[in-house]
Order: C-alpha cells, then structure tokens, then sequence
C-alpha cells in the first residue's frame, strides 16, 4: 500500500503538482499542519530580529518559521552558497520576481527590499506562511511591491513569465511538475533558481529539469557545503557546539540547488 501511495504521489508531483498543494491547504485547514517552532522551544539566544549578513543584510526579520531554524536567517549565513548568484540577480532590474513555496517571505520580502523589482509573486498553500509573509513586507514596507497567491500550476507559472522575470523555488519536489520547458510556454526566458529534492523515491528531479533546459539555459549545480562560523561575527561568543547548532539549517543531505540562466538574453542585463 505505502508503494502504491508512494507512486500515485509522484506521479500527481510531476504532472499536477497544484493537487499537492491543495492538499495541503486542506490539511491544514483541518488542523493537521501548524507552524513549526521547535529550534526556539529548544533554545533561544538573543539576537537582533535583523539579517546580519549575505545579500539581505539590515532586512527587518521578526517572524515565525513554518519549519526549521530561524537562526541561519538571523545570522545571514542561511543558504549561503546562493549568495553569489543572489547578488547579480539584485542588480538585475527584473519585471517580476516569483517565489514558489515563499514559507514566511525570506527571499519574496528580501528582493522587494534589495532590489528594483516591479512585482514580487509571492506563492504559498499555506495561509498561516502567507500571514508571515504579509507581516514581514509590512515591518520592511515593501508590501506595496508583493502579492500573495495560494496555488500555480505550470501553465499558470508561464503566464506570470514577463520578457524579465526570475523565479525562485522551494516546493518540495513539485518542481519537476511546474517546471514544463516546451515551446508553449515562457520558461525559456526566465531566469530560474530552485532546490531540488531528489530523494530516495524520485531521485532524478535534478537530471530531469536539466535535460529540458540545456537547451535554453545555461545550467549551474550549487552543492551544500559546512559553514564556517568564524565569517560570522554575531555568533563568536558561543562556544563550538551552539555555534554549529546556530548555523544547522535542518536541510536534508541529498538537497541541492540548479540555476538555469537564459541563453538569450534581454537586453537590460
């Protein structure tokens, strides 16, 4: 039975991964998903509720996390390995940035805060991380620049594709479903940053996603890599053991990040 689940399961994630999302939705209308605190519950250090480092240094970060731990945000070393790439597309004067599986609004509030962007969509199911994500944009007031949306479906996500547009996504292997690069859609100009979730019951999301944009991107893999925490000054006075405890991003090993850049493109670059 659990195999069978297991499959009708992928099989919905690649081919109508807004069903996942509406069950999701549902769940927790029904009381069966809340926000996640645990890393407070066990521990709290004080630390300014403001990014201390990376590319969103100075954003205004007092909010509650659907999942993980809010420390890595605090300190500014949470995805660091991105920071090089974010960095550019900051300076880049895109139409719109969209954000699948925005959780509480790090990126959606961070490019509405550091960069030019006209619109920041910002896409969640669930209504308790889009409460956050309103919180965030009005404490930083960017919320003029963000809108909310609870679901997308790839044809959905195409259309949103303006001739400058970034897309960023974090949704938990649905996005080798949104992600449908053929000639009817607008994917082939987007800029595209996502994690992917190669686990152990669909473990070639990345190799698919990178078979149908080599074509029309330039394709980068970002692997994870330790932190140190000596880059982070905010955290020397701990000791070794809080240190790494601060910086842990609960993120699985297997996880990794593509960055697919357009071969062709807009002439505002």
């Amino acid at each position: 039975m659990k195999r069978i689940k297991t499959k009708v399961k992928i099989y919905i994630m690649y081919n109508y991964p807004y069903l996942l999302s509406v069950f999701i939705s549902i769940k927790e209308f029904l009381g069966l998903i809340s926000l996640n605190h645990a890393t407070e519950k066990e521990f709290k250090i004080n630390i300014p509720k403001k990014v201390q480092n990376g590319p969103f240094k100075g954003m205004i970060y007092e909010c509650k996390l659907f999942w993980g731990n809010i420390y890595p945000k605090l300190i500014g070393s949470y995805e660091s390995e991105l920071f090089g790439i974010i960095n550019k597309l900051l300076r880049y004067n895109f139409d719109n940035v969209i954000n699948v599986g925005c959780a509480e609004g790090y990126y959606a509030v961070g490019f509405a805060l550091k960069s030019n962007v006209e619109k920041v969509i910002a896409v969640d199911p669930l209504k308790s991380s889009r409460k956050e994500v309103i919180s965030l944009s009005e404490k930083n007031e960017v919320e003029d620049r963000i809108e909310l949306k609870i679901w997308t479906s790839a044809k959905r996500l195409s259309d949103w594709v303006k001739e400058r547009t970034l897309i960023i996504m974090d949704c938990e292997g649905s996005e080798v479903g949104y992600l449908k690069n053929h000639p009817s859609t607008n994917f082939h100009k987007a800029y595209i940053l996502c994690e992917i979730h190669d686990f152990s019951a669909h473990p070639n999301i990345g190799i698919d996603l990178i078979n149908r944009f080599e074509k029309t991107h330039k394709i980068k893999i970002l692997k994870q890599q330790k932190r140190e925490s000596k880059q982070y000054k905010i955290i020397e006075s701990f000791d070794e053991r809080m240190k790494a405890k601060l910086l842990d991003e609960q993120r699985p090993k297997n996880n990794y990040w593509i960055y697919f850049e357009p071969l062709l493109k807009s002439k505002f670059l």
